[in-house]
């Protein structure tokens, strides 16, 4: 859940956008930098509307950061994602990282830093303060399976036009966004991450 900023943190204020989306899907979220890049990863997936089902990794100049996997996965030499406090990785104004989610559909998100900040008393973080645009839907194929989504639910008369509209959540608007959903959201994202972790969640996230 939100909570206050705890003694001695300072705030980040985070823009999110996806890459290549245009017109921009764009997230801005402030975490204090005592929260871990473990924390960060939940937190992207609510205010940008993923459901937490594949994997992810960051990347942050040369080096790789991300959950790490049972023995018996075979997975590439990475750094512990919840070993690392923000205030480590993401030190100044205009520090950048990249957020990938999905392996497959390859969301590629770029974070920057555009402000740090002493927390407001009467705020719990994390927060978040705005946004534009639609979070696309999983397992749509990536950026261009998304737009190509989007061009053909233009047409009613394209061969792929119903398939698309079953498929979609019922009233699926590209241009929605619900800052104050997001934050109600964001309440649950300690209960989201323990429900997470306790399963054999590694079955799932390929």
């Amino acid at each position: 859940m939100r909570t206050y900023a705890p003694s001695g943190a300072r705030i980040l204020t985070l823009k999110v956008t996806l890459e290549e989306s245009n017109p921009p899907i764009w997230r801005r979220l402030q975490i204090p930098d005592c929260a871990t890049l473990g924390d960060l990863h939940y937190a992207l997936q609510i205010v940008m509307g993923w459901s937490n089902s594949h994997l992810h990794e960051f990347h942050i100049g040369r080096k790789s950061f991300a959950a790490i996997l049972p023995d018996d996965y075979d997975q590439e030499p990475t750094n512990d994602e919840d070993e690392f406090e923000l205030r480590a990785v993401l030190k100044r104004k205009g520090t950048k990282l990249e957020y990938i989610y999905d392996f497959g559909d390859y969301w590629v998100h770029q974070v920057v830093v555009e402000e740090i900040s002493e927390p407001q008393p009467s705020v719990r973080y994390p927060v978040c303060t705005g946004g534009e645009r639609s979070c696309p839907p999983e397992d749509c194929g990536g950026i261009s399976g998304y737009y190509n989504m989007l061009m053909i639910l233009e047409d009613p008369e394209h061969e792929e036009y119903e398939t698309y509209r079953e498929w979609l959540p019922e009233n699926f608007d590209p241009s929605d966004f619900d800052v104050a959903q997001v934050n109600e959201e964001l309440e649950g994202m300690d209960a989201w991450r323990r429900m997470a972790e306790g399963e054999d969640e590694f079955e799932a996230f390929v």
